[in-house]
């Protein structure tokens, strides 16, 4: 329900994480990327490592937002970023758990602006932002391009179909280009994943020479 005055707590999160799960547990199995996986294992650990020095409220928006922002792949592929909103408000809607209008407010924007067209504005929003591009920070970076690579043959409305046509090599120089124009949105990421992104950068660069790419 939407309130005027509530608190977020651990025991709301919780029953946020226990829908998103029966939710996503429901995606179509092919779909490597946008998975049960990168929500859980990669998405919402990383609000927590990003939130890690802030307020609670914070934390808990951010890791709300995190645990949503991809439930509306289950109906869409393009724009499911406004998708998985439609179906996070009707969730705080209907929920015994209390929200406020702010908080809800705060949460759908961050679900929305993950999508890459959208420019983030609030640091919730940023942080959520961040956490979803996290992979390229992480040791297996390489396993989570390729993911997304094999995700985007599937589905002929991805706007990088045609780039995944085209073979690793292109997708891995495309994904060097996007990843080198793109900055992070928190000071928070870019204290923790600043560095590691170059250097996984610099080794997606020699991966293409040893392929003659």
């Amino acid at each position: 329900m939407i309130t005027n005055n509530a608190k977020l707590s651990r025991l709301k999160y919780e029953h946020v994480v226990e829908y998103s799960k029966k939710l996503l547990s429901l995606l179509n199995p092919n779909l490597k990327y946008h998975s049960f996986e990168h929500t859980f294992n990669h998405v919402v650990p990383a609000t927590f490592e990003l939130t890690n020095k802030l307020d609670n409220e914070t934390k808990n928006l951010a890791a709300i937002a995190g645990a949503l922002h991809d439930i509306g792949f289950l109906f869409k592929y393009a724009g499911h970023e406004y998708e998985s909103a439609r179906m996070a408000k009707k969730y705080f809607l209907e929920t015994t758990d209390s929200y406020t209008f702010d908080q809800v407010d705060i949460i759908l924007s961050a679900i929305e602006k993950t999508n890459l067209g959208e420019k983030p504005v609030s640091l919730v929003d940023k942080i959520v932002r961040d956490s979803d591009l996290s992979y390229i920070a992480r040791p297996d970076f390489m396993n989570q391009i390729s993911n997304l690579m094999n995700e985007s043959l599937l589905c002929k409305q991805d706007p990088l179909y045609s780039v995944a046509l085209k073979g690793i090599g292109p997708w891995i120089d495309s994904s060097i280009k996007f990843f080198s124009m793109f900055g992070w949105n928190s000071s928070q990421a870019e204290e923790l994943y600043g560095k590691r992104k170059v250097k996984n950068l610099e080794k997606m660069g020699q991966v293409l020479k040893l392929i003659d790419y």
